[in-house]
């Protein structure tokens, strides 16, 4: 499903806009969908985002660091330079939280004999990302830093947040769903207006294969 803008047309000057990235969220769906994490998230809003309705001003990406060795395979120096690759762009403001690791019984399918078996797993969470991103979502709101924002997110955990931008502060706030087979309908109940992300935003907004910073030439990792 995708909505419209809810009004008869664009403000006489584009609205002052901040983006809100849940970071795994956005490279797991991007990755799924389309084998690709080299992508320039800010380059990727300015296309789905119609220009004469949002100035962006920041992007703001929510992710935590990958442990080397930890559950997951996520690879540390990949994730690296790829924050180092897209810092390059004055907008762009990385918000980290952290992995937490424990150790957690689980339970596996029953044994031919039907006896209930465990095993002891080490599970890997991501802590405090997603709730960074609502709680300043709302913050920013209420210091009118922005005149509307967009989440990149399926997290139906943002609801709330979403919620009391639009209704109680009344700013506008899109979702841009990186996942639109798992669509969250309450999510984008809560949103005014919801964009898909296609193949062609995405391969527009691929980095180069090197990148050049001030602190040298980023090469892209294998396999993103």
């Amino acid at each position: 499903m995708q909505s419209v803008q809810r009004s008869t047309g664009p403000p006489a000057v584009p609205r002052r806009t901040t983006v809100f990235v849940d970071g795994l969220n956005f490279h797991y769906g991007v990755a799924r969908r389309f084998g690709q994490r080299w992508v320039d998230p800010v380059a990727l809003c300015q296309r789905v985002l119609d220009p004469k309705w949002h100035d962006i001003r920041q992007v703001r990406f929510y992710t935590s660091l990958f442990v080397e060795g930890g559950p997951g395979g996520g690879d540390p120096s990949a994730q690296n330079a790829y924050h180092r690759a897209v810092s390059q762009d004055n907008r762009f403001v990385l918000r980290l939280g952290q992995f937490r690791f424990r150790r957690e019984t689980v339970r596996l399918a029953a044994s031919e004999d039907g006896d209930p078996r465990f095993a002891l797993a080490v599970g890997m969470r991501e802590k405090r990302s997603d709730v960074n991103l609502a709680a300043e979502l709302v913050h920013l709101a209420h210091l009118r830093s922005f005149e509307a924002a967009v989440v990149v997110s399926n997290d139906s955990d943002l609801t709330t947040a979403i919620e009391i931008v639009r209704s109680e502060l009344h700013i506008s706030v899109g979702v841009l769903n990186p996942q639109p087979s798992r669509q969250r309908h309450e999510l984008l109940e809560a949103a005014t207006f919801s964009r898909t992300i296609r193949r062609a935003d995405v391969v527009a907004a691929t980095l180069p294969d090197i990148v050049q910073t001030h602190m040298g030439p980023v090469p892209r990792p294998s396999g993103w």
